[in-house]
């Protein structure tokens, strides 16, 4: 970054991000699975806009479970919208790719026929499953149980 004398930055000290900042909040989200969902999406011959779509809608996820606390965490479609700024018809076209990409799971919450904020998992990066599953062209299919892929009939079994 170029020095000025009469510069509004040069008079500020100006520190390094600190990580042990104890007591403020924090929104983490792991390397591996950012650098799991370009892959994904690059090897797809994707464009950059769906690759930046992907990110924002992965950090509203992450955003609100930090907020909860939780890697599991209840919220609405809007309100995951509202955090990525994008449409609520775009967060379900993601997520409901990010379940197939197995790095989330969703369960529908309902009070009798009234539906309510689904319940979210981010699920934590596994290299073996996500890296086999990527070079295999299968995908994790969310009502497959305990590590099983699929991809149309054929199903591959994961050995974790």
């Amino acid at each position: 970054m170029a020095q000025t004398k009469n510069s509004v930055i040069d008079k500020i000290n100006l520190k390094p991000r600190n990580f042990k900042q104890e007591g403020q909040p924090k929104c983490w989200q792991d390397k591996r699975v950012l650098r799991y969902m370009r892959s994904y999406y690059e090897n797809t011959g994707t464009r950059k806009v769906k690759i930046r779509t992907a990110l924002v809608t992965y950090l509203a996820l992450t955003e609100i479970s930090s907020n909860k606390m939780s890697d599991i965490f209840q919220a609405t479609r809007k309100t995951l919208a509202k955090h990525a700024v994008v449409s609520v018809s775009t967060i379900r076209r993601y997520t409901d790719e990010f379940i197939t990409m197995g790095i989330l799971k969703k369960e529908n919450i309902k009070d009798g026929k009234t539906n309510k904020a689904n319940r979210w998992c981010l699920i934590a990066f596994n290299e073996f499953i996500h890296i086999s599953v990527r070079n295999s062209g299968h995908t994790l299919n969310s009502n497959d149980k305990e590590g099983v892929c699929s991809k149309g009939r054929a199903r591959l079994e994961v050995v974790i």
